[in-house]
């Protein structure tokens, strides 16, 4: 059970920590690797792990991955990258047929929080602008400014 006073980040993993022009860059120098792990950890921008850690220093939140990626082959080694980047990983949501508002729902029911916030790049109803900020593949994934909006929400 979580601590009722400790502070959720629900992160989803490609569109918030990976984004368009950085696959672009990567792939050009890398668009021969064949391990899936190593590929997709190297989709991973550092600048958006950055982000997270800025995100997490600043409410002292932990994050809870709502990816659709958990239930994937690769996932073990992008979650033990991420856990050896700082970021502090406490629980993934229960798969439920990938509605992620339900499976989101379903945690916080089962895990009273005491303030949350939802980055993902696809929006879903059933949870409003003050617990979401929503990032863009296309636009940077979490861009410095969508981590100050998380920060800004977390510390209401």
């Amino acid at each position: 059970m979580i601590n009722d006073m400790e502070k959720i980040i629900f992160l989803d993993i490609d569109g918030v920590l990976t984004n368009g022009q950085y696959i672009e860059t990567i792939l050009k120098d890398h668009n021969n690797e064949e391990d899936v792990v190593k590929r997709h950890i190297m989709e991973l921008d550092p600048t958006n792990i950055a982000n997270v850690n800025k995100i997490i220093a600043a409410t002292n939140a932990k994050v809870v991955i709502t990816s659709t990626i958990r239930d994937k082959a690769y996932f073990p080694g992008v979650l033990k990258f991420l856990l050896e980047h700082n970021i502090p990983i406490i629980a993934t949501t229960k798969v439920l047929n990938y509605q992620k508002g339900e499976e989101i729902k379903r945690f916080l029911k089962e895990n009273p929080v005491n303030n949350y916030i939802i980055l993902d790049d696809d929006y879903f109803a059933g949870f409003e602008l003050p617990n979401f900020v929503q990032t863009d593949f296309n636009e940077g994934g979490l861009t410095e400014e969508k981590s100050k909006e998380a920060i800004r929400k977390l510390t209401r």
